[in-house]
């Protein structure tokens, strides 16, 4: 949820399933957030800072382009919109680590298309 305010706070537009409390089903849809601003994507990946990592599935590392392309994860943190998904895959998009801290504080970091975290990320 701190993931959502902050994002909207800065201007950026929801796409996903928004959840109101923390008994909504995370982690359902495997991908957390998806956001659009100034005609770009952003997928992104919330965690709480020190006590969880991105993880590893069969579909390949957390928030790599094989997993966020598999499974049909984008369909689903979409609510099934197909053109937002395609629009997503054909125009592309930047991935994300949000890492939130006990105080609320955000910290981005962007994620290469092997998963890997790189380098905080600059807000457009």
């Amino acid at each position: 949820m701190g993931t959502d305010i902050h994002f909207v706070e800065k201007g950026y537009e929801p796409l996903h399933i928004r959840k109101e409390t923390l008994l909504d089903g995370w982690g359902e849809t495997g991908i957390d957030h998806i956001f659009k601003k100034n005609g770009k994507y952003y997928i992104v990946e919330s965690k709480f800072k020190g006590y969880a990592k991105l993880g590893s599935t069969a579909d390949g590392p957390q928030m790599s382009k094989d997993w966020i392309e598999s499974s049909d994860r984008l369909i689903k943190a979409l609510s099934g919109n197909k053109a937002i998904r395609d629009e997503i895959l054909n125009f592309g998009y930047s991935r994300l680590l949000s890492e939130v801290l006990e105080n609320g504080t955000v910290i981005l970091k962007n994620i290469d298309e092997s998963g890997k975290v790189g380098t905080v990320f600059k807000y457009q």
